[in-house]
């Protein structure tokens, strides 16, 4: 869990070593609303965020019109102009909007929309009984990140959530205090891990990202002669992703000797990667699996 701090034109941060020193983790920053950007636009939260290493995402207040696509498109061209890319961009939907069929359809477009627009995670906030009454679990959008608004007595401090429905971020107050920033501020707490901090990839990213590779490398593997590092990335960095990664590879005179030196490049990502997780597993043993698995071994049968 992490704490997190959204903030709009109203208010002023003075010290951004400050506010990050405090244990702020995330920033969310107000961008764009309805048609055009946010009537103070958000480049010295931005740049402030960026300064001290804090991830740092836009918001967008969603009006009526224009259309969801056209209202998400402002905010993409934001966030590139900005390059706030540290959080998934969010759409925040309130009033104007009412809980209901409208609502639910207006996030499922514009939310589609980001993903068209080249974000792998969007994030949609709105308080409890909005995400109930759009039944946001479902909304059909991939990468989801659901940011659910709730106070209790909203007296600064952290109520458990009461929500029946999955929730990655809980805003819990709107009169918090922040060392460093001027005035009462919204935080929130991360319930799960959030991207720009690092999400995983789904399998899917996993293995479009896989076929482009092979793709673009294809053509340089032509003899034994060259270990194309291509392979630590593709196999070492991503493992699992066989759809994408088991490709005819070219046959090798020495098939043990090609898995022992496969198997050595693969070994060194394997055991940077394992250091940082729990269990017993040997990347040595997992590196030599991986290896037979592009070479074959054994001579192929003849056909019947």
């Amino acid at each position: 869990m992490a704490l997190g701090i959204d903030i709009y034109r109203y208010q002023t941060v003075t010290d951004w070593n400050a506010v990050r020193n405090h244990g702020v983790r995330f920033v969310y920053v107000k961008g764009t609303d309805g048609g055009g950007p946010a009537l103070v636009r958000a480049d010295a939260q931005v740049r402030g965020a960026q300064s001290v290493d804090l991830p740092v995402g836009l918001y967008h207040y969603a009006q009526l019109s224009p259309s969801p696509e056209a209202q998400a498109n402002v905010l993409t061209a934001e966030v590139r102009r900005l390059d706030a890319t540290g959080l998934p961009p969010a759409l925040d939907l309130e009033d104007p909007h009412r809980p209901g069929p409208a609502a639910r359809d207006f996030a499922f477009r514009f939310l589609n929309q980001l993903r068209n627009n080249g974000f792998q995670s969007v994030t949609l906030y709105g308080n409890t009984s909005m995400l109930t009454g759009i039944t946001a679990d479902t909304i059909g959008v991939p990468n989801t990140i659901v940011w659910a608004a709730q106070y209790g007595p909203n007296n600064g401090v952290r109520h458990p959530l009461r929500y029946n429905g999955r929730a990655n971020i809980h805003q819990y107050t709107s009169v918090g205090g922040v060392p460093g920033i001027s005035g009462r501020v919204d935080l929130n707490e991360s319930l799960t891990e959030l991207p720009g901090a690092d999400m995983p990839l789904t399998q899917d990213d996993v293995n479009r990202v896989a076929n482009a590779v092979w793709e673009q490398h294809r053509p340089l593997l032509h003899d034994w002669s060259v270990m194309n590092p291509m392979w630590v990335w593709l196999v070492g960095a991503n493992m699992g992703a066989w759809e994408a990664a088991t490709r005819p590879f070219p046959p090798a005179p020495d098939p043990e000797e090609a898995v022992r030196r496969l198997a050595e490049v693969i070994a060194e990502p394997l055991k940077e990667e394992m250091s940082r997780q729990s269990g017993q597993m040997d990347p040595d043993a997992m590196a030599v699996a991986i290896a037979r698995r592009f070479i074959r071994t054994e001579p192929p049968q003849p056909d019947a």
